[in-house]
């Protein structure tokens, strides 16, 4: 019997650099994690189309729904389109939000305590 052959990792030197953006969203509602990504994949759709969300490399990580506080992961080259992204952020459900930008980071565990 042939033993399966594992994929080798890529190595740390290859890898493509994170940044990790924190955003704010203002409003007297509060929105959940599923609403925010859902409307902020369809804002990025719209902008950039399929290749330029995956020349992004977007990953919404993470929302705090108690104080409106969020978390998303793009390519360090691409930071500015993900944070106009974010920006266009006006409207959730038909309730109105106000985004602001709060940081850019290069890890997440930085990111993460601004949004505690």
């Amino acid at each position: 019997m042939k033993e399966k052959l594992s994929l080798k990792p890529i190595p740390l030197s290859l890898r493509e650099k994170k940044r990790y953006i924190v955003f704010e969203l203002i409003s007297k509602e509060r929105f959940n994690f599923r609403n925010v990504r859902s409307e902020l994949n369809r804002i990025l759709f719209d902008l950039f189309g399929e290749k330029g969300v995956s020349e992004l490399s977007f990953n919404f990580i993470l929302f705090n729904e108690k104080n409106s506080k969020g978390i998303i992961r793009c390519r360090h080259t691409e930071t500015e389109k993900a944070k106009t992204a974010i920006l266009f952020l006006k409207e959730i459900n038909s309730i109105k939000a106000i985004p602001k930008i709060v940081r850019a980071s290069g890890s997440i565990k930085k990111a993460k305590s601004f949004v505690q």
